[in-house]
């Protein structure tokens, strides 16, 4: 099993992606905490290095974190800032 890592994704991509998904009802945002909870309990995600990693990448320090689940090739968990217009994605390397 590979090591988890953090990367950089382009932030207007992501919007795109996001909203598409919304289109489909794929998007699970933190606020939804059951349904949050079991996506991140699912897929081994490390909620505290996310927020960590965009603290460090963010200088607003408004950090969202969201999953997109809808098939596409951009399925996973990330997080974004507005305010910085950037985004990191989780690998959780399965």
């Amino acid at each position: 099993m590979a090591q988890p890592r953090v990367i950089d994704v382009d932030y207007y991509r992501l919007i795109a992606e996001i909203k598409s998904a919304r289109n489909v009802k794929g998007v699970i945002e933190k606020q939804d905490k059951e349904k949050w909870q079991q996506y991140v309990a699912d897929h081994n995600i490390r909620e505290s290095s996310m927020l960590a990693f965009g603290k460090v990448k963010f200088t607003s320090g408004k950090t969202k974190l969201i999953a997109i689940q809808c098939g596409s090739s951009w399925d996973g968990c990330y997080a974004y800032s507005i305010d910085d217009e950037a985004a990191l994605k989780y690998e959780s390397g399965d």
